[in-house]
């Protein structure tokens, strides 16, 4: 009986049938996911995002039945699917279509706050109003923080059109264009390395990616599509376009600045004074369309939000909130005035504690670049890759399209984490909701503790997870 069940299970026809079957799934789920509109009905979306990662790792790991064609294919479609749908995961491009609007009416979105700019203009049209409604009250009340070239994008989107799906049409159409040429870089590099070129596809296919950029809106793909052009330029030995490309990420966000250094360390002594000189300048000519002395320090106070005041997600600031918070409930609403003083009744843990976190990724950069001591492409991935994720683990705010860039840096290295959490932080979606303290607990353990394990264990399974890696990508 094992040995005719052995014999069908490796039968072509068998083997077909199955991936037939895991392609029906990924496109099931992917409709299901982009198409929900409740997205704190945790338990509907864990489980379709579930059965999208299944799916998603069946289809890798059967990759070699699977022609390139068809690879390709059902990885633009995956894209394409996307635009039959608004975004809803996230109401960012409310935010992203408000900022267009009002570049496109002449108005500098550093300036006014949404709620200071409906407060002066009561002759709002319906659509601005549905925009500043949708955003959400914590938008609204910020200055926009999004550098010049996200700007861009946004101001593209709403050049031509008056309605909020005609405008996520375009701007869902920039973001693919885009992406795709990031495929390509990204397919150049592989090349160069001598590595599989069949990863590419498995980057573009990623769930994570795919509704996060295709069909969320977020720019993290347009950002790494940048960061990638900027490596195969570098790649290349074409140190100024590589530099300009590496600017044009940085105006997506700031993140980029993070793993600067491992170009640096990829230098002559010649080239890095060059090289940093042409970023600063660059970078710097980039700001100067939007950014004056008037309100530059409106979009330095909102970027400061991010590290003084949000908390989304965070590995270590969560689970301490929720000590802090049963603490309370064991020993009373005051139980820290006799230990702190009076003052600390009004500690927000975020303001405290990322000056800490941010003096601790300065010295695991430090660390981790004196300790590499011959630097190739290779340790330029691994380290960059374990750089975002120090950053990520010690941030106070953590949602999931935050790990687009090292996941897409993780294909170049041996490194998995970035997959597996790709895989698990789609639980987060269960703390947008206001969730009790033990099911946040429940949220943060599953996402993170295989996290911790791969961490612990990471240099004695390193060859395992070459196997895994390859198998799988």
């Amino acid at each position: 009986m094992k040995t005719w069940l052995l014999r069908l299970i490796k039968t072509q026809t068998t083997v077909s049938w199955i991936i037939y079957l895991l392609i029906f799934l990924f496109f099931l789920s992917l409709s299901k996911l982009i198409s929900s509109e409740d997205r704190v009905n945790h338990s509907q979306l864990i489980t379709w995002y579930l059965l999208i990662s299944f799916s998603f790792l069946g289809i890798c790991i059967t990759r070699k039945n699977l022609s390139k064609n068809l690879i390709v294919s059902i990885a633009i479609l995956s894209q394409l699917i996307c635009f039959f749908y608004l975004p809803n995961l996230s109401t960012d491009y409310y935010r992203f279509l408000w900022d267009g609007e009002l570049l496109n009416s002449g108005i500098n979105p550093y300036d006014f706050t949404p709620n200071e700019y409906a407060l002066n203009a009561p002759g709002m049209s319906d659509y601005m109003k549905s925009l500043h409604q949708g955003m959400g009250r914590l938008s609204a009340s910020n200055y926009s923080c999004y550098p010049t070239i996200n700007q861009l994008y946004f101001y593209l989107s709403t050049i031509a059109t008056d309605t909020i799906s005609s405008s996520v049409f375009v701007m869902r159409s920039l973001i693919f264009l885009t992406q795709l040429i990031g495929g390509w870089a990204c397919l150049k590099i592989l090349e160069l390395l001598n590595k599989n070129p069949e990863k590419v596809l498995y980057l573009f296919l990623n769930p994570l990616l795919v509704i996060e950029c295709s069909a969320n809106l977020h720019f993290e793909g347009v950002m790494l599509s940048f960061i990638l052009l900027s490596i195969y330029f570098m790649m290349k030995t074409k140190t100024f376009l590589a530099n300009s490309f590496f600017a044009l990420a940085i105006h997506i966000k700031l993140i980029p600045l993070l793993i600067y250094g491992c170009f640096l360390k990829l230098m002559s002594l010649k080239n890095v004074f060059r090289s940093a000189l042409t970023l600063i300048a660059t970078t710097a000519l980039l700001f100067i369309p939007l950014v004056s002395q008037e309100n530059i320090s409106n979009f330095f106070q909102s970027l400061q939000l991010y590290f003084s005041t949000f908390e989304f997600n965070s590995f270590i600031i969560l689970p301490l909130s929720e000590f802090v918070y049963l603490l309370g409930l064991l020993l009373g609403d005051n139980w820290i005035i006799p230990i702190f003083g009076e003052r600390a009744m009004y500690w927000n843990p975020v303001t405290f504690l990322s000056p800490l976190f941010g003096l601790i990724i300065l010295i695991i950069c430090i660390r981790l670049f004196s300790k590499q001591k011959k630097w190739n492409w290779d340790s330029f991935f691994e380290t960059s890759v374990l750089l975002f994720l120090t950053y990520y683990l010690l941030s106070a705010t953590v949602h999931p399209w935050y790990l687009i860039i090292p996941l897409g840096l993780s294909i170049f290295s041996n490194n998995i984490i970035p997959l597996v959490w790709s895989v698990t932080i789609l639980m987060s979606y269960g703390l947008y909701d206001e969730s009790g303290s033990f099911q946040k607990m429940v949220i943060w353990t599953v996402q993170y503790l295989p996290i911790i394990l791969l961490l612990k264990y990471r240099d004695k399974l390193e060859s395992f997870f070459k196997v895994v890696k390859g198998r799988l990508l």
